[in-house]
Formats: C-alpha cells, sequence, structure tokens
C-alpha cells in the first residue's frame, strides 16, 4: 500500500472521531481556511493547509509540489487553471510566511526546546436570515494568539508577548479595512459560489447513487434483509428510506454518512421484511444540494437465496474508482488541522477575547 493510500486510510479512520457534524442543507452554511505549522529549534517542521466548507475539505496543499489541490470531485467545476496556478501561488507564500515567523515566535517566547504549534484560521459563516460572521485569528500551542475583532476593525492580544505583534498591524488600518471587507463581502461571495458548484454537481445524473439489493435473514428464517446504498453525495446530510408506493415502511436501520474516499459520501440502509413482502419495495434518498429524491427498485436479478449482505456495490469500491492520491492528501490535511485544533481545545471563531481569507496575507508580526 503506497505511503498516500495509507495516510488517506488513517484520515478516514480519524473522521468519525472529530465529531464534526455537518450543518442542514439550508443553514447556516461556512467557508473557513485552516493553516498549521508545527516546529522546533531547527525551525519549520510541518505545515498544512486546507480550505472547507461546512466542515468538510475541500481543497489542500501538496508542500511537495508546492501547490493547491482539489478535495472533492465538484470542486473543480468552473474553476479555470488560473484559479490553480494563483491558489498555488498564495499557499507557497503562506507556507514561507509560517517559516519566517515561527523564527520570530521562538525570539518572542524564548522557547527553543520541543515542538510548538502555530495556527492560523478565517472564514465566514451566513445563517439562513442573512446574518454574516466573520473571523480571523492566531493560535499558539492551542490559546489563542492574535484576534481580529472585525466590528471595531482591530486586534486584540491573548497573551502578553503578542502585544508586539497587535500593535504593528495595528498601526496598519488599511489590512484591518481590507479584511473587514473580505470577511463581510468577499468570502460570503466565495461561499455562495462554492455551494451553487456543489448543488449543480449534486443534480448531474452520474453524481449521487443509489444500488438495492437483498439477502437472507439467517438469524430469522422466511425473512429478507434489504440493503440499499447511497453515495457520491456532496455531504453526510444523506435521509435513506424505504418505500412501497407512497407509504414510507418502517423498521428500518440506517448507518450515519460517512467518507467515501473521494471527498462525496455515502450512507448505508437496511430493512427486514417477510420473503414475500419485498416486491414492489424501492429504496429512496434525499439530500438538500438535490431538487428530487433519487430512488431504485431493488436489483431485478436478485436471488435471495444466493446473493450475500456483503453483495452489491462496496464502500471500497465506489471510494477507489474515483480517488485520486492529491486529493486524498488534501483531505488528510483537513483532518490533521482539525485534529490538532481538537486536542488543543482551541476554539475557532469562538475566541472570548472576540472575533476569524485566503486572499489576505498578513506582514510578519
Amino acid at each position: 500500500m503506497g505511503l498516500r493510500k495509507h495516510l488517506l486510510l488513517v484520515w478516514l479512520a480519524l473522521w468519525p472521531l472529530l465529531g464534526l457534524g455537518e450543518p442542514a442543507s439550508d443553514g447556516p452554511h461556512s467557508l473557513a481556511y485552516h493553516y498549521v505549522g508545527t516546529y522546533d529549534a531547527s525551525g519549520l517542521l510541518e505545515f498544512g493547509a486546507a480550505g472547507l466548507l461546512d466542515g468538510a475539505p475541500i481543497d489542500g496543499y501538496d508542500r511537495a509540489a508546492r501547490a493547491k489541490v482539489p478535495a472533492q470531485p465538484w470542486v473543480g467545476d468552473g474553476l479555470d487553471p488560473e484559479y490553480w496556478r494563483q491558489g498555488s501561488v498564495s499557499r507557497a507564500a503562506k507556507e514561507d510566511w509560517f517559516r519566517r515567523n515561527v523564527e520570530i515566535l521562538k525570539q518572542r517566547t524564548n522557547q527553543t526546546q520541543g515542538r510548538h504549534t502555530l495556527q492560523w484560521a478565517l472564514g465566514c459563516e451566513q445563517e439562513p436570515g442573512g446574518v454574516v460572521r466573520g473571523w480571523y485569528q492566531f493560535g499558539y500551542d492551542g490559546q489563542d494568539l492574535v484576534v481580529f475583532d472585525r466590528g471595531n476593525r482591530r486586534w486584540l492580544a491573548a497573551l502578553s508577548w503578542a502585544e508586539a505583534t497587535r500593535r504593528r498591524w495595528d498601526a496598519q488600518p488599511e489590512f484591518g479595512e481590507r479584511l473587514y471587507h473580505y470577511l463581510g463581502d468577499t468570502c460570503v461571495e466565495w461561499l455562495g459560489r462554492f455551494l451553487r458548484s456543489r448543488r449543480a454537481w449534486a443534480r448531474r445524473a452520474a453524481a449521487p447513487q443509489l444500488q438495492a439489493w437483498s439477502c437472507p435473514t439467517p438469524s430469522r428464517p422466511g425473512w429478507l434483509t434489504l440493503e440499499c446504498l447511497a453515495w457520491g453525495f456532496p455531504t453526510r446530510d444523506i435521509e435513506v428510506s424505504w418505500l412501497r408506493g407512497n407509504a414510507t415502511l418502517p423498521g428500518a436501520e440506517a448507518g450515519a454518512g460517512l467518507p467515501s474516499g473521494d471527498g462525496s459520501y455515502q450512507r448505508r440502509s437496511r430493512l427486514p421484511v417477510p420473503e414475500g413482502q419485498a416486491q414492489g419495495v424501492q429504496c429512496q434518498a434525499s439530500h438538500g444540494d438535490l431538487e428530487m429524491p433519487l430512488e431504485t427498485p431493488l436489483e431485478t436479478t436478485w436471488a435471495p437465496r444466493s446473493m450475500s449482505c456483503r453483495g452489491g456495490i462496496s464502500p471500497g469500491t465506489v471510494a477507489g474508482a474515483a480517488l485520486g492520491a492529491l486529493g486524498g492528501l488534501a483531505c488528510l490535511a483537513g483532518g490533521l488541522l482539525l485534529l490538532w485544533r481538537r486536542r488543543a481545545g482551541w476554539s475557532l471563531g469562538e475566541s472570548k477575547l472576540g472575533l476569524v481569507s485566503e486572499e489576505e496575507l498578513p506582514e510578519d508580526s
């Protein structure tokens, strides 16, 4: 197994542990960018970057190629090569910024031993009523460091040795003005654009799909277990149900929405029924990005006595068909950023000090 595929599997295993739910399809919606670097006495050791839409990675950073890369199959829709070229230049510049500023941090903190972490997070969230919240903040070893107070266009320092940075950036009112408009306007415009791209992708016939099949129920002679797999959805908010005509059948057991490995999500549902009542049953999957639910009948060639409950399309097959190595690394970057945040207890956008763009690179601290 290659290194990249191994790292991706680690990321998939970590995702459920992060406890990251996604908002309902009607909002609120958020667009955020996370950057993290670790360093020791020798300098910058690791650097990761990821963009996230509604908490799920949409792009990442291939450090070896110094390139911004997509993390979901729909992200590239409508974005020309120049977007990725400029994004790669921006990500590489941020890595260089981290490399310079960890040297400044070593001097400011007088901490020359051990590993330390510098975090940078920014983004915007829009509620259904149109209320917009923006954040732009830095953290150090899991604590607030410097936070931009968007309402007052000023910087707040959480640690005494961060006062020098606060004074330096407060002395640049034009920078604060650009941030104010970026978080309230530009970021929201890109949030809307990404949401439209995601919905357009989800509504294409070749995107989300369903398959339903049946198998014997060993513990209940004369019964079948109907299984349905919905996959290729842009977020985990997938509703799977069983229908006969227009009536919803009770008793189904649905698993959680899980990553498929290619940036999309899947969900499986099971329904036990007496063997003579399987005909005419359909599986239905609905999602907020779809105009109409998807429906599929049981496989027309199903053989109750021979098909295994493990039959049908496996999640691994679905993931493997569309998985790209760079996309896997992008997902991994987002997962590690969020995992490090969680371990440190750092709450993005919820600082007690106040309030967190991809395009705005601050001067050195």
